[in-house]
């Protein structure tokens, strides 16, 4: 899912740093029950534009999360 959007201009060449922060609740699913869970498992952050087409000049990451949590309302 979309966890957050900046759109950053770059001149032919030049690079920027950025930094951006993924909350339990970025990293989270609703049950069918409406109870936000975290759950252990592999996911990929992709950034650049048209994400996450495989056309695309972006880049990605890959992370772990072990264990499973549920998340207060």
């Amino acid at each position: 899912k979309l966890s957050g959007f900046t759109r950053v201009h770059l001149a032919p060449g030049e690079t920027k740093h950025l930094t951006f922060t993924l909350t339990r609740r970025d990293l989270s699913f609703v049950t069918a029950e409406g109870v936000h869970k975290a759950q252990a498992g592999s996911y990929t952050v992709s950034v650049g534009g048209s994400q996450p087409e495989p056309k695309s000049n972006g880049v990605q990451t890959t992370f772990q999360i072990t264990g499973e949590r549920t998340l207060p309302r």
